[in-house]
């Protein structure tokens, strides 16, 4: 039913749509991975992205677009999309999608009897390769049913596989190829080996001649007779590394190694293949080509298109870009901080359903704690493999997210868990033989210097400051409350010891919230930090390792499958008010409604809008008898207060219309206790994007009782 603007006034709103529940819900996935396979079907796109197949819109080469995303058991190894199937190669075995419509992958069959390397397709079998046990044939006639028909035995630990006609072409991990006869399924046979170099991996053939990467460049190897290949010539260059993946189109073999390096060589005379351009930009993995355009699924995560159509010249026009594993999350000014064992990657979230990839931020070792503050990001690093040789404090210039500037690096052994920054100091809690936080002066960005060190006992990954208090929370049984007014000389102020399994604390108030894995979400009263002392407890929460606060709300989330938001605006009654179910987390920043969580158990980040966190604060008092709305300022750019006066307890809807009486977004969605209710909108639509500038209707349902106010948004 819809309604005229003049409708929609004269009668306060009563008449209107009944609005969705203001529930927490998802936004987007960043998935997390490295980019693994790639391939390209029309104007689409496939890309396995460690445990996902991504959809991938190239029509325009130049603005590549995720459209879907699809998870995969046991990671992706390869992709080959043959008419509306897509044959994937997994660490469980081969899967196969329909892919008629792409934004909509649909799981038909899988085969596991073992582990994939690779998948060719030649009419209903899939021929597939095992690095420890060679080589199947699977009959896919019945996609829903893959069966195994056929074994045979690739020699060279087969990676790699092209299938021409009734011949396979197999690359090896020894740098071989084979040759096998599939002319009858059941029985795939070799019937020719070449020998050429070490560590082989993928293949291309084009009418009878092989290209065959390997350690140090390229072998052509003529192939028209099967049971003797003949190598024809050799493109050696040993400063490329273990050249992974090559795309043969035209006279030119465009050839990736995993360090940094794409190479371009002339094979127009086989026998002499000549390098025509090497550029160092980013390594790959896996390459696909389509017309005068080349897909690369790079070292990392991410998809490159690259223009092909001047050989001598190949110039990137587009990426898309996913996450390796995700260690630390941060938020601020809608800019999300993720960092990973490579980077920490700046990810505008204006839109999130649409996150945009701004930059990264560089640097060896896992970016494993993040905290930006203004125009800095403090950023705690660990070692990669944890024997504590890179870990330490970075500081970055964020002033442009687009290209973070690191202003220093302070090296230490710790491997770092959570850093804070507050006036000229930085904290770093981190370990390496034992736990323990180091305090540094910042006041010189580019040489800050550890003045002083908190030893922990036993296990400390997560701290908070509040004003002049350092509190830690230590997995044994306490909450250690120390003074930092001069933090080059802490001091212990006192230990609450009513925890179980104390893994993270926030502070708002006078009240710390600690997030107790045994007990669950447990309130500390701090006003006198030398006797503190337990106000309140919820039980029922899960597991909870991680807890942010935003007030009057904290966000806790942990192993157990639920996120959980819990209204804290009376300290001594904490109630759970919302929940999302995430699968478990590691991690968890906030800003506005917008949540932001590392999943598990990949490390991909989940972004999620949690409409009740608009609700940012409720003052009790003296109320009146009567229901009321208002909103300030109005007009307004970019948010908006909007004040709700409830004489008694009430089940409350506040919704967003435009002139039109179109849905735009739930505000509330709350039983609320009688008094004044502070609710922000900041001029966004239920699916976090921000709307036009023009005149809107919030509309205020409780008890029976129904207001209206009309907004107005300027740009």
């Amino acid at each position: 039913m819809r309604f005229s603007p003049v409708r929609l006034i004269l009668t306060l709103l009563v008449l209107v749509p009944i609005s969705p529940r203001a529930d927490i819900s998802q936004c987007y996935l960043i998935e997390a991975g490295n980019s693994q396979a790639v391939d390209v079907h029309g104007d689409w796109m496939l890309g396995g992205l460690g445990r996902y197949l991504l959809v991938v819109d190239v029509s325009d080469g130049s603005e590549p677009t995720r459209l879907a995303s699809e998870y995969v058991s046991g990671g992706i190894s390869a992709i080959e999309w043959v008419g509306d199937r897509a044959y994937v190669a997994s660490g469980y075995g081969l899967l196969i999608y329909d892919v008629s419509n792409p934004l909509d992958p649909e799981m038909l069959g899988e085969e596991l009897s073992a582990s994939a390397s690779d998948v060719a397709v030649v009419g209903d079998v899939a021929y597939v390769t095992r690095s420890t046990t060679g080589f199947r044939s699977v009959d896919v006639s019945n996609p829903s049913n893959p069966i195994v028909v056929g074994v045979g035995t690739a020699q060279g630990w087969p990676r790699g596989i092209r299938a021409v006609g009734t011949f396979a072409y197999v690359s090896g991990f020894m740098g071989d190829l084979a040759i096998m006869d599939l002319s009858n399924p059941a029985t795939p046979t070799q019937v020719g080996f070449h020998a050429i170099w070490g560590d082989g991996w993928d293949l291309d053939v084009v009418d009878t001649l092989a290209y065959v990467p390997g350690s140090g460049g390229l072998a052509i190897i003529d192939v028209s007779n099967p049971a003797a290949p003949m190598e024809l010539g050799r493109y050696e260059d040993f400063s490329l590394y273990s050249p992974r993946c090559v795309a043969v189109v035209g006279d030119y073999a465009y050839l990736c190694d995993q360090a940094y390096t794409f190479a371009v060589v002339d094979i127009s005379d086989p026998s002499t293949p000549l390098l025509v351009t090497q550029i160092d930009d980013i390594g790959a993995n896996a390459i696909a080509k389509r017309g005068s355009q080349v897909f690369t699924a790079n070292v990392g995560s991410s998809f490159t298109v690259r223009s092909i159509a001047d050989p001598t010249n190949p110039s990137v026009e587009g990426s898309v870009h996913g996450l390796s594993r995700s260690y630390a999350i941060a938020l601020q000014d809608r800019v999300l901080y993720a960092g990973t064992d490579v980077n920490a990657a700046t990810i505008d979230v204006q839109s999130p359903h649409d996150p945009a990839f701004l930059g990264y931020a560089d640097g060896y070792g896992i970016f494993s704690a993040l905290y930006p503050s203004g125009s800095r990001l403090y950023a705690g690093r660990s070692d990669p493999y944890f024997d504590g040789n890179l870990g330490g404090l970075s500081i970055f210039d964020i002033g442009d997210p687009t290209s973070p500037d690191e202003l220093s690096y302070v090296f230490n052994l710790d491997s770092a868990y959570d850093v804070e920054a507050r006036g000229s100091y930085a904290y770093v809690l981190g370990f390496f033989q034992g736990h323990k936080i180091r305090i540094h002066d910042i006041t010189n960005e580019a040489i800050p210097a550890e003045v002083s060190t908190i030893n922990l006992s036993p296990v400390a990954e997560n701290f908070d400051l509040s004003g002049s208090l350092l509190l830690v929370a230590n997995q044994a049984n306490d909450l250690g409350i120390y003074d930092v007014t001069n933090p080059p000389t802490p001091v212990l102020r006192s230990t609450f010891t009513a925890t179980e399994d104390a893994r993270d604390v926030c502070v708002i108030g006078e009240a710390a919230f600690v997030a107790d894995r045994a007990v669950g979400l447990i309130v500390v009263d701090l006003s006198d930090p030398d006797l503190p002392v337990e106000i309140g407890r919820l039980a029922n929460v899960g597991q909870p390792d991680y807890i942010v606060a935003k007030n009057p709300y904290v966000v806790l989330c942990g192993s157990d499958p639920l996120l959980r938001v819990v209204d804290v605006s009376t300290p001594e009654a904490p109630t759970l008010v919302d929940s999302f179910q995430t699968g478990g987390s590691y991690e968890i920043a906030v800003e506005g409604s917008t949540i932001a969580t590392i999943t598990r158990p990949d490390a991909s980040i989940a972004i999620l809008n949690a409409p009740i966190l608009n609700v940012v604060s409720h003052i009790a008092g003296n109320v009146s008898s009567n229901l009321s709305l208002s909103a300030h300022p109005n007009p307004f750019n970019p948010s908006t207060t909007i004040t709700i006066v409830v004489p008694t307890r009430r089940f409350v809807e506040l919704d967003i219309f435009d002139l039109a009486g179109r849905y735009v977004c739930a505000l509330v969605e709350a039983d609320m206790p009688g008094g004044m209710h502070l609710v922000t909108w900041d001029g966004r639509d239920a699916a976090g994007s921000i709307v036009a500038s023009g005149v809107y209707f919030c509309r205020l349902r409780a008890g029976g009782e129904v207001l209206s106010r009309k907004l107005v948004l300027l740009k």
